[in-house]
């Protein structure tokens, strides 16, 4: 009987101990839950309270600690410390008042230090950043074209300065890291909306052999916002072609500052694709250059044209590119909102005037009217000469391998080099007698 009791008495105490573990449990259950519960709201209100994501998430974390974005994470930025937050970057407009604050002169350059040899181990020489679809293969062609210039000029002996203009190029060398010395850098940049659907119709429609719709069309142009920063700065090489880097969709306006700020102190100069005229001759003037460097035959890739047959070795006619009205209205609003290529573009459209009226306004027309005449000389005279990779669907011509620098760059330049070497000794042929007295006057 007292082993029965005990029994019944050990049996008693393990349901007691089970009933207030139970209970304890159940407590710390809703402990949990309460405090899991007030996280979310904390969470709640600081995502309703705040205009844009945070930086500093986990990916950002990851990102920050690369030195491509180090424009970024600089406490000591000159940007982030002269500058305070004026605008909201929800707003469609949000970099016009920041445009003052970053544009400057593009400085002159006339030394040589980067025209290194091209079959040496040194690093430097002429670096074109390819952005895709704008104006890139031009751009492509001028480097050639000044390094080879250049190098005969000088009597050295190697065939051509040291070049870098191929997409991607930045796997061993990066353009905000580079040494400044020893590499002249350059870009082109074009209106963002512009450029993106260029880059839809040429490889969705036109290479992939996609119907154009306003749905994909805008998926497009959101994979592609901040792809001409994050391409320029170096940070696309990381994310898989074409999309650009998607953290800085959410970037502060002070953290887009500072890029554009690095982006422009480490560049030489930067091009705008609508303005080709006018920065081809402000590079000639600021790099003291000569006119046979800034002319080259037009590409044969432009809408209604056709592509360089890279692409499955076959030759596409580019389609005209359109739009939707759904798409301009996400290009007039979502797409311009936390978008630094607007700020970038925007800068670089006003340095660009800055260096104008630095150099004098009459002195650039000047230079603008021989440019033209001599880009119409060379038209007429090189055209048939140019053997362009494509001119017709199939496969590319391989007969353009001697024409071209490579693929579609530069077709027809020994010609153009030839022709325009002729006119060097009669370049009072190119320019009007006003233009030239009212120039040389004003420079007095």
């Amino acid at each position: 009987q007292d082993h029965n009791n005990n029994s019944i008495d050990a049996m008693s105490s393990r349901d007691e101990h089970r009933h207030r573990d139970h209970h304890g449990e159940r407590n710390q259950f809703l402990l949990a839950f309460l405090s899991g519960l007030g996280l979310l709201l904390v969470a709640a209100v600081n995502i309703r309270t705040r205009s844009v994501p945070p930086f500093s998430s986990t990916l950002g974390k990851r990102r920050l600690s690369s030195p491509r974005m180090a424009a970024f994470s600089d406490p000591k930025s000159v940007i982030a410390t002269r500058h305070t937050l004026i605008t909201n970057p929800d707003s469609t407009n949000w970099w016009v008042p920041l445009v003052e604050k970053l544009a400057r002169p593009f400085g002159r350059r006339t030394d040589i230090a980067w025209c290194t040899d091209p079959r040496s181990q040194q690093t430097g020489g002429i670096w074109y950043v390819k952005t895709p679809k704008a104006a890139s293969s031009a751009g492509a062609a001028l480097t050639h074209m000044v390094a080879e210039n250049l190098a005969r000029r000088l009597g050295i002996d190697q065939p051509s300065c040291r070049t870098l203009t191929k997409h991607w190029m930045f796997e061993q060398e990066h353009p905000l890291n580079h040494n400044k010395e020893l590499a002249l850098m350059w870009t082109t940049l074009r209106e963002p909306a512009e450029r993106a659907k260029s880059e839809y119709f040429h490889f969705f429609v036109t290479r992939e052999r996609n119907k154009p719709n306003p749905f994909s069309m805008k998926q497009n142009l959101l994979d592609l916002k901040n792809f001409q920063t994050s391409y320029v700065a170096g940070t696309a090489n990381e994310f898989a072609y074409p999309f650009a880097d998607p953290h800085l969709n959410e970037a502060s306006p002070e953290q887009a500052m500072a890029l554009v700020d690095k982006i422009m102190d480490s560049y030489d100069f930067i091009a705008i694709t609508e303005r080709m005229d006018e920065s081809l001759v402000v590079m000639k003037l600021l790099f003291g250059w000569e006119d046979e460097d800034i002319v080259n035959m037009p590409s044969s890739k432009h809408a209604g044209g056709f592509d360089d047959g890279g692409h499955e070795n076959t030759c596409f006619r580019i389609q005209q590119s359109f739009s939707f009205p759904e798409v301009d209205d996400y290009i007039a609003g979502d797409f311009r909102k936390n978008n630094i290529d607007y700020l970038l573009y925007e800068v670089a459209h006003r340095s660009l005037d800055l260096t104008i009226e630095s150099l004098g306004k009459d002195l650039v027309a000047v230079e603008i009217e021989k440019l033209k005449r001599m880009q119409q000389m060379v038209s007429e005279q090189c055209e048939a000469e140019a053997i362009f990779p494509c001119t017709e669907e199939g496969p590319p011509n391989p007969a353009s391998e001697a024409s071209c620098y490579y693929s579609d760059v530069g077709c027809g330049h020994k010609c153009v080099q030839d022709m325009l070497g002729s006119y060097k000794e009669e370049p009072a042929k190119l320019v009007s007698p006003n233009q030239m007295k009212r120039a040389t006057s004003r420079q007095k």
